[in-house]
């Protein structure tokens, strides 16, 4: 996942250089453009852990559903497989967000590195 998260906010820096470029030139500080890049990678941690999270407890549910089922058709009680506490689900939240923050480290870098006169002269 961070390696995934590291491509999609590499790719999106290439495909907004220009943006950045005119940011740049129309007078927005290194700081500004770091702490855009740096939030963008964040809520993308964010919420691609709640997105894993929420899928995580639906398939849970759902293979203990099924689970139950053979086990009460084979005359067996039902029991509960998968299992998931509320201090693990908060850790892989934070998680995420530690994940965010770190990749999006060398985006923010190279999006302050742009060198606006030769972005605009070449694109």
């Amino acid at each position: 996942a961070g390696l995934g998260l590291f491509n999609t906010l590499t790719i999106s820096l290439m495909e907004r250089i220009k943006e950045v470029a005119l940011m740049k030139i129309l007078g927005m500080k290194k700081e500004d453009i770091n702490r855009m890049f740096m939030t963008e990678a964040v809520i993308f941690g964010i919420f691609g852990g709640m997105a894993g999270i929420i899928m995580g407890i639906i398939f849970s549910v759902i293979a203990n559903m099924v689970l139950n089922h053979f086990a009460l058709r084979a005359g067996g009680d039902p029991v509960a497989i998968f299992y998931y506490s509320p201090l693990f689900l908060i850790g892989m939240l934070i998680f995420s967000t530690i994940v965010g923050f770190l990749t999006g480290f060398y985006p923010a870098k190279r999006a302050v590195k742009v060198d606006a006169l030769d972005v605009l002269r070449y694109e």
